[in-house]
């Protein structure tokens, strides 16, 4: 590969570069006067003598002008997502101001010509008529590219139109294959001078001639101004020159040096392929060192890559200068990059098979101990070993739960019918308090009914009296004391028609709203009540961590509705059985709290943390990692 092929890319030219690219043939006479053989002419001439795509489609644009009335032509590129990009936009948005075009219409166009693989044309009718040809063009491994060109009629183009539009497209098709091949060429030619330069690095005597091997052939491949190689001793040591393409003995000392081992530092420092001048693509991190090496050397590009192995393993850096300016994505830059990790490893494989066990452990061991890092994670081992001895008292923090010490529930006391509730879950009530009404409509008609068999009762004990008829005057009496025992049952049953609380307390059940009017069993629960002063904490200890918990451990408690207040309590009861909560396995410890402001409810969440007995700081952090080693593996 020469190196006037790699100067030249496939890169877009500014619009000023495209405004003055040169034709590939003389300019055309006007439409309809080119002959067959100098339209196969230019074409050939694109196909093949254009410098970069931006030349053959100023140089199609050309043609299709010169051999046709044609108003514009566009060509579009594909972007991602599937759109389209024009390669010249000063055409595009010329053609849609004149004719009230859309990007949505050369978006549809692109689309038909690309799927359809044929040339499609359009009419747009309106006061200015115009149609548009696209024609796809073939793009190798890809798919289709879409050349436009818009015409002022209203008529079906005619053959000689479309003919020219294929031929033009076809020959863009060519340029495309050529590039395709030419860039091929060069990877093939890469990767022989690679295999080449890797074979003759492995046959060296030792490292220094190695690395002046590298040099000089990727001086002799790239035909540049000189290539330089550096090796460090560690990760953290400073990059030594070892080789100088074209010098086989330098000063150590000199000043050139010295600038050169600045650059590849600053090259292993930046840890990616670094050019200078950097064409803007870098402000901020400007190469210092590589600009003042190219000003004392006295060359336009200097380029370098760091010798890092396959798997990141630091041996060197290297670079070149070149005489001739640099363009944008030059193949040098692709090169290095794809050869700097098969060199290095090449070198890192040469040197340790050419030195010892013994020099080897040595040398690692010389460069671990001058490391900082080394130093710095020794000392920080120490420091947190120590800390990891450190005693500290063991907190466990677990789910709790508020539960109140003593319910009193309220019953039914016979049956009747439920006329109004007077209070909801959540009230606050004290001793007396009425909480609900019964109906005593019924009551009040069996007292009524009562009273009038007494009544007749008492008539008919009279009237055996008078009658001297002792037996049935016995019955009677009998009968009146019975209904007067009823009466007095009814009259009793209506004194109780109000539900009172017998405690003071929190109403935490019984919202019957919705069953007024429904009747009432005997003993059937209306409310549930729980006093306040005295509430207990449901800690739900996790099975794995009740072995560190016992009766009488001090327990902090917070509510989720109280967060800036902690209560203190001891552990008073663990449940002897597990209990299965929020799916997983737990022991529930009781906690009991004096609660004399009245802030706790049943069925109040937060956090507990238990203070356990005193445990190296080491085995709280790992325990558990551990336990669950040792279960799996304890079989």
């Amino acid at each position: 590969m020469e190196s006037s092929d790699r100067s030249q890319s496939n890169r877009a030219p500014t619009k000023k570069e495209v405004a003055t690219v040169p034709s590939a043939a003389p300019t055309s006479p006007a439409s309809g006067s080119v002959s067959l053989s100098e339209l196969q002419g230019v074409l050939l001439d694109l196909a093949l003598k254009a410098p970069d795509k931006a030349s053959a489609i100023a140089e199609a644009t050309r043609i299709i002008a010169d051999c046709t009335n044609v108003l514009g032509t566009v060509y579009f590129e594909r972007i991602e997502r599937g759109g389209w990009r024009p390669f010249e936009t000063e055409a595009l948005q010329e053609l849609n101001t004149t004719f009230g075009l859309s990007p949505d219409h050369w978006q549809t166009w692109c689309d038909q010509a690309a799927a359809t693989c044929r040339l499609q044309h359009h009419l747009i009718e309106g006061a200015l008529p115009m149609t548009v040809i696209a024609v796809p063009v073939a793009v190798p491994g890809e798919r289709p590219e879409v050349l436009c060109a818009a015409f002022r009629t209203a008529k079906k183009p005619g053959h000689a139109v479309v003919l020219l539009m294929q031929n033009v497209a076809a020959h863009l098709t060519m340029w495309l294959l050529r590039c395709g091949y030419r860039s091929l060429d060069w990877e093939l030619g890469d990767l022989a001078a690679l295999i080449e330069l890797v074979a003759n690095i492995e046959q060296a005597k030792s490292l220094p001639h190695a690395a002046l091997i590298a040099a000089n052939q990727l001086q002799n491949y790239l035909e540049c101004q000189r290539v330089a190689v550096g090796l460090v001793q560690g990760e953290q040591q400073p990059c030594q020159l070892q080789a100088l393409s074209g010098i086989s003995k330098f000063d150590k000392r000199s000043a050139y040096v010295a600038r050169v081992e600045a650059a590849l530092d600053e090259a292993i420092l930046r840890n990616e392929v670094t050019v200078w001048p950097a064409d803007g693509r870098d402000p901020a991190h400007p190469a210092l060192a590589h600009q003042d090496l190219g000003n004392e050397a006295d060359c336009s590009c200097v380029i370098s890559a760091p010798l890092r192995t396959v798997d990141g393993r630091l041996v060197g850096a290297w670079l070149l200068l070149n005489d001739a300016p640099r363009s944008a994505g030059t193949p040098l830059e692709a090169l290095l990059r794809a050869a700097s990790p098969t060199v290095a490893s090449s070198l890192a494989l040469m040197d340790e098979a050419r030195c010892g066990v013994g020099k080897r452990l040595t040398r690692s061991l010389y460069g671990h101990l001058r490391s900082r890092w080394l130093k710095v994670s020794l000392i920080t081992a120490v420091v947190l070993a120590g800390f990891m001895c450190l005693p500290l008292r063991y907190q466990l923090k677990c789910d709790a739960t508020i539960e109140p010490v003593l319910r009193r529930f309220v019953a039914a006391p016979f049956e009747s019918t439920l006329q109004k509730t007077l209070v909801k879950p959540g009230d606050l009530v004290d001793k007396g308090t009425p909480l609900a009404l019964l109906d005593g409509l019924e009551l009040r008609m069996q007292l009524a009914g009562l009273e009038a068999d007494l009544k007749q009762a008492s008539k008919q004990r009279d009237a055996a009296l008078a009658a001297r008829k002792t037996h049935d005057a016995q019955i009677a009496r009998l009968e009146m004391q019975s209904l007067e025992l009823k009466i007095g049952l009814l009259r009793h049953r209506s004194s109780q028609l109000q539900i009172e609380s017998p405690t003071s307390g929190i109403v935490v059940s019984g919202d019957l709203e919705r069953v007024e009017g429904a009747p009432l069993q005997v003993g059937q629960t209306m409310f549930e009540i729980a006093p306040l002063n005295n509430m207990i904490v449901e800690v739900a200890i996790p099975e794995s961590e009740i072995a560190h918990v016992r009766n009488n451990l001090e327990v902090q408690t917070k509510i989720a509705a109280y967060p800036g207040h902690t209560w203190s309590g001891t552990i008073n009861r663990i449940h002897p059985r597990s209990e299965i909560r929020d799916g997983e396995s737990v022991f529930v410890g009781e906690v009991q709290l004096q609660d004399g402001e009245g802030l706790l409810r049943p069925g109040m969440h937060g956090e507990a943390r238990i203070i356990a007995d005193r445990r190296a700081w080491g085995w709280i952090l790992f325990h558990r990692a551990w336990n669950a080693v040792q279960f799996r593996l304890g079989w």
